[in-house]
């Protein structure tokens, strides 16, 4: 069998960092994809992917480098999100509506077309290859409502991912697919 491959899309300093630790030491093949990163292989292996993950038609690329260097990835990781402070901090209103749809777009959208071509991908390995998982990192803010203006951006394009996640983690887990 050969290694499972994980791809982390918004692969930071810290969870990035984190989560290639962790899966390398479990033998994983490891991709990291994110703005702040350059094309090609590490001295430890791991494929880089420069991507702005707010552009949802850069998915696809990501993906197709990944399964011509490494293979078809088991696990993904979207890790990609953003908050937009009101310029007035007590008026959630004073956020310019393009400062919505671009936070948005990169945690609902993107994050939509990163699920889109995993679940592709998953269809094509076997069942012996192993887990095939997308995961999208989140936090409270997709059932837990804050009265502060702060988080209004970041919590917008968590809660819309959340029901496209729950949505497809019920529609294909009679496939396997977590």
């Amino acid at each position: 069998m050969t290694k499972p491959i994980l791809l982390v899309l918004g692969a930071g300093a810290n969870i990035g960092a984190a989560l290639s630790a962790k899966f390398s030491a479990a033998g994983y093949r490891i991709a990291l994809a994110a703005r702040s990163l350059s094309d090609g292989l590490t001295s430890a292996g791991h494929l880089n992917i420069k991507i702005d993950l707010a552009d949802p038609a850069a998915i696809p690329a990501a993906f197709s480098k990944v399964k011509k260097e490494f293979g078809t990835p088991n696990i993904v990781i979207y890790n990609a999100a953003n908050t937009s402070p009101p310029p007035d901090p007590k008026n959630m209103f004073s956020i310019e509506t393009a400062t919505l749809e671009k936070d948005v777009k990169l945690m609902t959208i993107s994050a939509y077309a990163a699920a889109r071509e995993a679940v592709a991908g998953f269809e094509s390995l076997g069942k012996e290859q192993g887990t095939k998982a997308f995961i999208y990192t989140g936090n409270i803010l997709n059932t837990f409502i804050m009265s502060t203006p702060y988080v209004l951006t970041l919590g917008v394009g968590k809660a819309g991912a959340a029901y496209w996640v729950g949505a497809a983690s019920e529609l294909y887990k009679e496939k396997g697919f977590k």
